[in-house]
Protein backbone atom coordinates (compact mmCIF):
# COMPACT_ATOMS: atom_id res chain seq x y z
CA UNK A 1 0.00 0.00 0.00
CA UNK A 2 2.76 2.12 0.73
CA UNK A 3 4.24 1.75 -2.80
CA UNK A 4 1.01 2.48 -4.37
CA UNK A 5 0.66 5.79 -2.45
CA UNK A 6 4.67 7.06 -3.14
CA UNK A 7 3.63 6.62 -7.01
CA UNK A 8 0.60 8.13 -6.54
CA UNK A 9 2.42 10.94 -4.65
CA UNK A 10 5.11 11.11 -7.43
CA UNK A 11 2.65 10.75 -10.71
CA UNK A 12 0.78 13.88 -8.92
CA UNK A 13 4.04 15.79 -8.34
CA UNK A 14 4.88 14.96 -11.79
CA UNK A 15 1.56 16.48 -13.21
CA UNK A 16 1.88 19.32 -10.99
CA UNK A 17 5.36 20.14 -12.31
CA UNK A 18 4.29 19.61 -15.80
CA UNK A 19 1.19 21.91 -15.29
CA UNK A 20 3.67 24.78 -14.19
CA UNK A 21 6.21 24.38 -16.62
CA UNK A 22 3.27 24.12 -19.56
CA UNK A 23 1.87 27.17 -18.08
CA UNK A 24 5.48 28.84 -17.44
CA UNK A 25 5.62 28.62 -21.62
CA UNK A 26 2.46 29.77 -22.14
CA UNK A 27 1.95 32.46 -19.84
CA UNK A 28 4.25 35.03 -22.34
CA UNK A 29 1.35 34.16 -25.28
CA UNK A 30 -1.15 34.64 -22.94
CA UNK A 31 -0.10 37.84 -22.00
CA UNK A 32 0.73 38.99 -25.13
CA UNK A 33 -2.89 37.69 -26.71
CA UNK A 34 -4.80 39.59 -23.70
CA UNK A 35 -2.64 42.71 -24.31
CA UNK A 36 -3.08 42.91 -28.18
CA UNK A 37 -6.94 42.19 -27.38
CA UNK A 38 -7.31 44.60 -24.60
CA UNK A 39 -4.82 47.64 -26.17
CA UNK A 40 -7.28 50.11 -27.32
CA UNK A 41 -10.36 48.35 -26.21
CA UNK A 42 -12.11 48.12 -23.39
CA UNK A 43 -14.05 44.66 -22.83
CA UNK A 44 -16.94 46.56 -22.36
CA UNK A 45 -16.18 47.70 -25.91
CA UNK A 46 -15.02 44.64 -27.30
CA UNK A 47 -18.75 42.98 -25.81
CA UNK A 48 -20.29 45.24 -27.85
CA UNK A 49 -19.15 44.49 -31.61
CA UNK A 50 -21.71 42.45 -33.81
CA UNK A 51 -19.88 40.29 -36.69
CA UNK A 52 -22.63 40.41 -39.64
CA UNK A 53 -23.95 37.58 -41.58
CA UNK A 54 -23.01 38.31 -45.35
CA UNK A 55 -25.91 36.82 -47.39
CA UNK A 56 -26.21 36.60 -50.98
CA UNK A 57 -27.32 39.83 -53.41
CA UNK A 58 -28.54 39.54 -56.74
CA UNK A 59 -30.58 42.21 -58.90
CA UNK A 60 -31.30 43.15 -62.22
CA UNK A 61 -32.19 46.61 -63.02
CA UNK A 62 -32.47 48.95 -66.93
CA UNK A 63 -32.87 52.54 -67.34
CA UNK A 64 -30.62 55.72 -69.29
CA UNK A 65 -28.14 57.93 -68.49
CA UNK A 66 -25.81 60.75 -70.19
CA UNK A 67 -23.66 63.82 -69.73
CA UNK A 68 -24.82 65.61 -66.49
CA UNK A 69 -23.84 69.67 -66.55
CA UNK A 70 -24.85 69.74 -63.38
CA UNK A 71 -22.37 67.21 -61.55
CA UNK A 72 -18.85 69.72 -61.30
CA UNK A 73 -16.62 67.61 -59.21
CA UNK A 74 -15.46 65.03 -61.86
CA UNK A 75 -11.57 65.44 -62.75
CA UNK A 76 -10.16 66.91 -66.06
CA UNK A 77 -10.21 64.57 -68.73
CA UNK A 78 -13.66 63.52 -67.51
CA UNK A 79 -16.90 64.08 -68.31
CA UNK A 80 -20.31 63.92 -65.63
CA UNK A 81 -22.46 61.08 -65.83
CA UNK A 82 -25.44 60.38 -64.33
CA UNK A 83 -28.57 58.28 -64.79
CA UNK A 84 -31.06 56.43 -63.47
CA UNK A 85 -33.29 52.82 -63.98
CA UNK A 86 -35.69 50.41 -62.05
CA UNK A 87 -35.49 46.89 -61.53
CA UNK A 88 -35.81 44.35 -58.83
CA UNK A 89 -33.25 43.16 -56.10
CA UNK A 90 -33.07 40.55 -53.47
CA UNK A 91 -33.51 41.67 -50.46
CA UNK A 92 -35.31 44.88 -51.64
CA UNK A 93 -38.05 43.72 -54.21
CA UNK A 94 -38.51 46.86 -56.87
CA UNK A 95 -36.19 49.44 -56.60
CA UNK A 96 -35.17 52.62 -58.39
CA UNK A 97 -31.59 53.74 -58.60
CA UNK A 98 -29.64 56.80 -58.81
CA UNK A 99 -25.62 56.58 -60.56
CA UNK A 100 -23.39 58.84 -61.44
CA UNK A 101 -19.44 58.92 -62.16
CA UNK A 102 -16.51 60.61 -64.17
CA UNK A 103 -16.31 58.90 -67.65
CA UNK A 104 -12.61 59.06 -69.74
CA UNK A 105 -14.22 57.26 -72.36
CA UNK A 106 -16.50 60.30 -73.79
CA UNK A 107 -13.40 62.52 -74.24
CA UNK A 108 -10.68 59.87 -74.77
CA UNK A 109 -11.92 57.06 -76.48
CA UNK A 110 -9.16 55.11 -76.01
CA UNK A 111 -9.83 55.18 -72.20
CA UNK A 112 -12.47 52.73 -71.20
CA UNK A 113 -12.93 53.44 -67.58
CA UNK A 114 -14.83 55.45 -65.03
CA UNK A 115 -14.16 56.69 -61.67
CA UNK A 116 -15.83 58.60 -58.41
CA UNK A 117 -19.00 56.54 -59.42
CA UNK A 118 -21.65 56.43 -56.02
CA UNK A 119 -25.23 55.35 -56.67
CA UNK A 120 -28.15 54.92 -54.10
CA UNK A 121 -31.20 52.02 -54.92
CA UNK A 122 -34.36 52.77 -53.43
CA UNK A 123 -37.35 50.11 -52.28
CA UNK A 124 -40.72 50.90 -52.51
CA UNK A 125 -40.87 51.61 -48.52
CA UNK A 126 -38.33 54.35 -49.29
CA UNK A 127 -35.43 52.65 -47.49
CA UNK A 128 -32.19 53.47 -49.26
CA UNK A 129 -28.33 51.42 -49.90
CA UNK A 130 -25.71 54.06 -50.99
CA UNK A 131 -22.33 52.95 -52.79
CA UNK A 132 -19.37 54.42 -54.65
CA UNK A 133 -18.03 52.36 -57.82
CA UNK A 134 -15.43 52.52 -60.06
CA UNK A 135 -15.62 50.54 -63.53
CA UNK A 136 -14.66 50.47 -66.99
CA UNK A 137 -15.90 49.35 -70.41
CA UNK A 138 -15.28 46.03 -71.30
CA UNK A 139 -16.65 45.81 -75.40
CA UNK A 140 -17.98 47.85 -77.99
CA UNK A 141 -21.75 47.85 -75.86
CA UNK A 142 -20.46 45.87 -72.48
CA UNK A 143 -19.21 47.03 -69.03
CA UNK A 144 -18.14 45.79 -65.30
CA UNK A 145 -17.83 47.98 -62.08
CA UNK A 146 -17.48 46.70 -58.55
CA UNK A 147 -20.02 49.06 -55.69
CA UNK A 148 -18.71 49.33 -52.29
CA UNK A 149 -22.00 49.52 -50.25
CA UNK A 150 -21.28 52.64 -47.82
CA UNK A 151 -24.17 52.62 -45.52
CA UNK A 152 -27.97 52.91 -46.31
CA UNK A 153 -31.24 54.26 -44.46
CA UNK A 154 -34.34 52.66 -42.45
CA UNK A 155 -33.57 49.15 -42.30
CA UNK A 156 -30.63 49.13 -44.31
CA UNK A 157 -29.07 51.94 -41.90
CA UNK A 158 -25.83 49.24 -41.18
CA UNK A 159 -25.86 47.64 -44.37
CA UNK A 160 -22.33 46.81 -45.72
CA UNK A 161 -20.98 44.71 -48.92
CA UNK A 162 -20.02 44.99 -51.89
CA UNK A 163 -21.22 43.70 -55.50
CA UNK A 164 -20.25 43.36 -59.34
CA UNK A 165 -22.43 45.05 -62.14
CA UNK A 166 -22.23 43.40 -65.56
CA UNK A 167 -23.93 45.75 -67.85
CA UNK A 168 -24.54 46.13 -71.39
CA UNK A 169 -25.10 49.41 -73.02
CA UNK A 170 -26.24 50.96 -76.32
CA UNK A 171 -25.77 54.45 -76.91
CA UNK A 172 -28.36 56.45 -78.63
CA UNK A 173 -26.60 59.39 -79.29
CA UNK A 174 -22.69 60.23 -78.38
CA UNK A 175 -23.36 61.09 -74.72
CA UNK A 176 -26.56 59.30 -73.86
CA UNK A 177 -27.12 55.80 -73.52
CA UNK A 178 -29.62 52.86 -72.33
CA UNK A 179 -28.57 50.08 -70.10
CA UNK A 180 -28.87 46.60 -68.70
CA UNK A 181 -27.37 45.48 -65.75
CA UNK A 182 -27.11 41.71 -63.85
CA UNK A 183 -25.36 42.45 -60.33
CA UNK A 184 -24.50 39.35 -57.51
CA UNK A 185 -22.25 40.30 -54.60
CA UNK A 186 -22.65 39.88 -51.01
CA UNK A 187 -24.88 42.09 -48.64
CA UNK A 188 -24.63 42.05 -44.62
CA UNK A 189 -28.11 40.43 -43.13
CA UNK A 190 -30.94 42.99 -42.15
CA UNK A 191 -30.41 44.40 -39.03
CA UNK A 192 -27.46 41.61 -38.20
CA UNK A 193 -25.13 45.39 -37.90
CA UNK A 194 -27.84 46.25 -34.67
Amino acid sequence: MKKVTLMMHAMIISFVACAFLLAGCESTMVSETQDELLTGNSIAEMSSVKTSKMIPYKGIFSGSGGYDVSRTDCPPGTLPISGTGSGVASHFGKVDVYYSHCSYYLVDQTNFTYIDGYGITTAANGDQIFGTYSGSITGPDSFIDVVTITGGTGRFENISGSFTEYGKLEFTSESTFDYEITLEGMISSVGSGK
